[in-house]
Order: structure tokens, then sequence, then C-alpha cells
């Protein structure tokens, strides 16, 4: 969120390519992600874990693989669609909002709780806590690494 809080919405709005997303694009995606896969945090204490087989443990190595390599996919839950339409600092808000939730959540809790598959993604399906947020933190790089091929310069308007 650092990298481009401070960029003029109309450049982080701009598509480097008709096929390619904005910045401010794939900041919304981040966030979309996120609440996808870890649902409504206000509701985390009365969540039952999930039932996971040997299924979702492969396929939660094959989505690792693919965020890790940036082998191209399309997005794995219309949920998680940009619209293009939220700006930057509202999508911070809700960032640091669902981080400071989520953080919250994993301090107070016992450790047992958090190896129970209490998350899901479209994909790989139920996760561990530790899971989740090991697989946001490989998809947050394999994006940080999207919006910083645009070069220092770009992200701020100024030339490189």
């Amino acid at each position: 969120m650092d990298l481009v809080s401070g960029m003029d919405q109309t450049l982080a709005a701009a598509r480097p390519r008709p096929e390619k997303w904005s910045v401010q694009e794939i900041v919304e995606h981040l966030v979309l992600s996120e609440a996808g896969v870890f649902g409504n945090l206000d509701e985390l204490g009365q969540r039952r874990p999930r039932s996971r087989g040997f299924k979702d443990r492969i396929l939660y190595l094959v989505v690792m693989f693919i965020l890790r390599f940036d082998i191209p996919v399309q997005v794995p839950s219309p949920d998680m669609r940009p619209s293009g339409e939220v700006t930057i600092s509202r999508l911070r808000e809700q960032w640091e909002s669902n981080h400071e939730r989520l953080r919250a959540w994993t301090v107070s809790t016992e450790g047992p709780k958090l190896a129970q598959p209490l998350f899901v993604h479209p994909v790989a399906g139920p996760m561990t806590t530790i899971e989740a947020l090991r697989m946001l933190e490989v998809h947050l790089d394999r994006h940080t690494r999207q919006i910083l091929k645009r070069g220092p310069g770009r992200l701020s308007g100024r030339p490189a």
C-alpha cells in the first residue's frame, strides 16, 4: 500500500495495455481476494472447521506454484475481479481494516484453532490460517512484482 498510496489517481487508473489491469485494479483485486478467502472476519470465532481432503492439499500446492512462478491464469472467482471504480485511498482503508481484524483474531486465538481449515479458496479449497496467510503473501508478492515492473518513475508520475 505504501508503494501505491502516493500515486496520482489518473495514473493509478491508467492501464498499460487494454488487456492489462491498472495499478488501481491490481490493488482492488488484492483486497477482494483477501476478503474472498478470509470471509467475514467478524464471524471467525464462530466458524467450524471445513472438511479437507488429499485433493485439496494438492490443489493448494498447485495454486502456490502458479502464484510463485507468475503463471498467467484467470481470476478464480468473479468476486475477485476488480471494477476499477474504487480509489486507492478507499482500498487502503479496507486493506488496513481487514488486516487489523485478522491480526487481532490471530493474536487472541489458541494455536489448535489456527491449525484448523477455516478459510476457503475457490480453487485450493479449505485452508488453515497459516496456509491462507502464506498463500496471500505469495499472491501479494506476485502482484507487487507486476506493479514494480512499471518502474518507480511511472508509479510517481515522474520520469524514471
